[in-house]
């Protein structure tokens, strides 16, 4: 069945996900000389290449943005094939909870102005066909600071 061939894709748009997250993680931990202009970053990459010095991590860096950035146009077109067949991803963060699009996998208290029962993040993404849930979206949901699960209340008994 078409419905089934495209939850298969599921797991990779996750994988892909996965990736470019990691990778910009990579990056934002990676070397202060990222935010060189380009130009010095080829001249140091040159010196490399010519034996002058040792590689520089600001050459890796770059590789693994043009990396990222291919992950990135393969993700875009995947999602670009979804939507022509009707599947849509299925919005989550800032809107409120439905059991019948999201799968709450954590709760955390509501502050700074966030309403109970309104997602604050996205821990896997969910698609829609039409007005189906081809799978949840796992979220994690503001509770009111009231609300205390089993676990905390015996926390707070100890």
């Amino acid at each position: 069945e078409r419905v089934e061939m495209i939850q298969t894709l599921f797991p990779v748009l996750d994988g892909l996900g996965e990736a470019l997250e990691s990778g910009k993680r990579l990056l934002e931990d990676g070397s202060p000389a990222l935010h060189l202009p380009l130009r010095q970053r080829l001249r140091l990459a040159l010196r490399a290449l010519a034996g002058k010095t040792t590689c520089p991590g600001q050459v890796s860096a770059r590789a693994v943005a043009a990396w990222l950035e291919g992950l990135g146009l393969v993700q875009e077109r995947l999602l670009e094939v979804l939507a022509t067949e009707g599947v849509r991803p299925i919005e989550t963060k800032g809107r409120p909870f439905d059991p019948h699009w999201h799968l709450a996998v954590e709760a955390v208290p509501a502050t700074g102005g966030i309403e109970p029962h309104t997602i604050v993040a996205q821990t896997r993404r969910g698609y829609a066909l039409g007005d189906r849930a081809l799978r949840c979206a796992e979220v994690v949901v503001a509770r009111a600071p009231s609300q205390v699960s089993n676990s905390e209340a015996r926390e707070i008994s100890a």
